[in-house]
């Protein structure tokens, strides 16, 4: 565990890397990570277990690490295309959850000034379940509309900002509740965006299968085939299995934990 990259960002490093120059740098991190985690052992342990966690879930993991790691299975998992007579039954199921995985996908638009195509699927994940909504083949939306503006269910995804763009352009919807993963990792002091993939190796350990074939395919088509049905359950899947561990990570340190990552996993 690298503590001095916990603590120092990208640009304080530099800038002691410009004044020191790299090679004392690197001794001066060994000297201060033996000596914060020697301080730590011996007056808070506690800390010591928690910036520990907070370094590893800062940890980008490499090609090399991601191919080592466990594939992301959903095998155990029930998908649901839901058609309109499966649709009160859906939302019943889903109105009873106080977190779902949330994500949408569309058809690819490949020519350079196109307007984006209107949303195509999307896909609202419980522990057990994920329902798949065509909204090309639905004609009353409104349960699901409903339920993405209701307040008491918190859908989590990641990346999301444009698809709740989208939600509210193609169907006058304003989601409500919405956590962008991103947004807890920010909290721990990323500044870049991080995808699904990497954020499951960091919490969950485990190697999500991401195949661009299959996120630039056809999502209006009249029926999903098999990758594209697991390629778009494993995304709401995954992003709620990743908020459920944080959650149960954080709430074991949550008095040393900052209160809006508190908020965004809902940890009281």
């Amino acid at each position: 565990m690298e503590i001095f990259d916990c603590l120092f960002d990208t640009p304080k490093s530099n800038i002691l890397a410009s004044v020191l120059g790299i090679n004392h740098l690197d001794n001066l991190k060994s000297v201060l990570d033996v000596q914060i985690i020697e301080y730590l052992q011996s007056n808070q342990p506690e800390s010591l277990k928690y910036l520990k966690l907070i370094c590893d879930l800062n940890h980008q993991v490499s090609e090399t690490e991601l191919t080592k790691l466990p594939k992301y299975d959903t095998s155990n998992k029930e998908v649901v295309i839901v058609s309109e007579t499966r649709m009160e039954s859906a939302c019943k199921v889903i109105k009873r959850q106080k977190f779902v995985g949330y994500d949408t996908e569309s058809k690819p638009v490949f020519k350079k000034g196109y307007p984006p195509n209107p949303i195509a699927l999307i896909q609202i994940a419980t522990c057990e379940k994920c329902f798949l909504f065509q909204m090309g083949k639905l004609k009353n939306i409104s349960p699901l509309l409903e339920l993405l503006r209701c307040d008491d269910i918190r859908k989590i995804g990641v990346g999301i900002r444009y698809d709740n763009t989208a939600i509210s352009k193609n169907f006058g919807c304003q989601v409500s509740n919405v956590v962008d993963l991103n947004e807890v990792f920010q909290e721990m002091g990323n500044k870049k965006t991080i995808g699904s993939k990497q954020l499951v190796a960091r919490v969950l350990n485990k190697n999500l299968e991401k195949k661009q074939t299959i996120s630039l395919s056809n999502w209006a088509v009249k029926s999903l085939n098999q990758r594209q049905i697991q390629y778009a359950s494993d995304d709401a899947f995954s992003a709620l299995e990743v908020f459920l561990k944080l959650k149960k990570l954080f709430k074991q340190f949550n008095h040393y934990t900052p209160k809006q990552i508190l908020s965004l996993l809902a940890i009281e």
